[in-house]
């Protein structure tokens, strides 16, 4: 019988994840997902991933880091991943939504990194001022919120409650 040539590179182990071992992670990662989250957030952390992908790519191009796969990625590849961020300009509050997406897949993979570097490397990581945030209500705006209260008319509590509910779901950021 003839042996078969093979084409290409090495012959990859079984327990090997491929060329880009970091895409097949993030996509085992994200189809747990699939039944948990909308369609539209699922789309928007694939961009986001496939995105952190290249630039891994870029950085273990330029010899900053060594791999790419989410299981071997240290402390310090992620400083470096978001020092190649601040240098084209990312926002920080933009750095802290990509580092969240990146720390899902890394939890995934049983990796620690960011977690590491946020104490190893903590002036350098990035911290989400949320200054969007609305503030705390003053004595005065409090006062003025119980003395309604205090004035409403009972008689038609059910249409009270109901405002209520509305109001306290759009205060408090609830989706449909």
């Amino acid at each position: 019988t003839r042996r078969r040539k093979r084409k290409g590179g090495r012959k990859r182990g079984p327990r090997s994840m491929g060329r880009f071992p970091f895409v097949t992670v993030a996509e085992k990662y994200l189809s747990l997902c699939e039944g948990n989250q909308k369609p539209s957030t699922l789309k928007t952390k694939r961009r986001n991933l496939y995105m952190i992908h290249r630039d891994l790519q870029t950085l273990k191009e330029q010899g900053k880091i060594e791999s790419t796969s989410p299981k071997k990625l240290t402390s310090e590849d992620i400083i470096h991943l978001v020092g190649l961020w601040r240098g084209r300009g990312v926002k920080e509050g933009s750095i802290c939504k990509y580092i969240s997406v990146l720390q899902c897949v890394l939890q995934y993979a049983k990796n620690t990194a960011i977690a590491c570097a946020k104490i190893e490397f903590a002036p350098l990581m990035p911290e989400d001022d949320h200054s969007d945030l609305l503030g705390t209500l003053s004595k005065d705006e409090w006062a003025a919120i119980m003395q309604s209260a205090e004035t409403t008319d009972f008689i038609n509590w059910r249409l009270t409650l109901g405002y209520a509910m509305i109001v306290f779901a759009l205060v408090t950021g609830a989706r449909s």
